[in-house]
């Protein structure tokens, strides 16, 4: 008894190589979410008569849950006259932190970095600001280990097409 097969439909070179590019590039639009940076807002306040800020009890625990050491703060706010500035916070691990301590890289519009001492800025911030919350950026580590093979994948199944719809 014979068994009848289907014959397999025969698809372009053209419309493999498409459907390549189309994958590739839902791989690399997944990554570049992926790598898009998670706020977190840190809640703080500053006591200017001795010269330092006492991050809340909440945002210490969030800065000590992170899986990076130093954590780049997005400072726009505090960057007011620049293009915008990471704020760098080190001794995450006391409840006070001295404003000497407390560090801004500012980048004007022709991408000189200033580093400047903080105190000044976190005054102008906090004069201009009613809720006292600085946005943090962290990039998690897992979303890093998760985003780079989704990298590779989409730019090898965008390689793989492009081949295809030229070489065939």
């Amino acid at each position: 008894m014979k068994v009848r097969t289907h014959p397999q439909p025969e698809y372009s070179p053209t419309a493999i190589g498409l459907v390549r590019i189309a994958i590739g590039l839902i791989f690399l639009s997944v990554f570049i979410v992926l790598s898009y940076m998670v706020p977190i807002y840190i809640d703080f306040s500053c006591d200017h008569s001795v010269g330092t800020c006492k991050l809340h009890q909440k945002a210490i625990l969030q800065l000590h849950e992170q899986t990076i050491p130093i954590a780049k703060i997005i400072a726009a706010k505090l960057c007011s006259d620049e293009k915008d500035g990471n704020l760098i916070i080190i001794q995450t691990d006391q409840e006070k932190i001295p404003l000497s301590e407390f560090y801004i890289n500012c980048y004007s519009s022709s991408n000189y970095k200033r580093k400047m001492h903080i105190v000044s800025k976190i005054n102008q911030f906090l004069k201009h600001s009613t809720e006292q919350k600085l946005q943090i950026n962290i990039r998690r580590r897992w979303i890093f280990y998760i985003s780079v093979p989704l990298f590779l994948i989409g730019m090898i199944s965008i390689l793989g097409g492009v081949k295809k719809l030229f070489v065939g």
